[in-house]
């Protein structure tokens, strides 16, 4: 794990990934190298899902992001991509 990302925003990514992807076994491990599409298996539409629960939760605009955002394929990456939309 990045030393600059917290255990609690992973925490709270797996959460909010289990909350789009439904259909994800309950004993699946999301961790930081977890690849979006690979790994949990998620479709656009669940990418758009978490991208709006991400806003809500930290409190951030994604909007002007999405190329950048489009790029993300790891748990980690996002959470990387938050810590520095936070420490703006």
């Amino acid at each position: 794990m990045n030393t600059g990302t917290s255990r609690v925003e992973l925490l709270t990514l797996d959460s909010l990934v289990r909350q789009v992807v439904v259909d994800l076994p309950p004993d699946q491990i999301i961790s930081g190298s977890s690849r979006f599409i690979e790994d949990i298996g998620m479709e656009s539409v669940n990418r758009l899902m978490l991208m709006n629960l991400i806003e809500q939760e930290f409190e951030i605009s994604l909007e002007d992001h999405m190329p950048t955002l489009i790029e993300l394929h790891t748990v980690q990456e996002l959470a990387d991509f938050i810590r520095l939309q936070l420490e703006k």
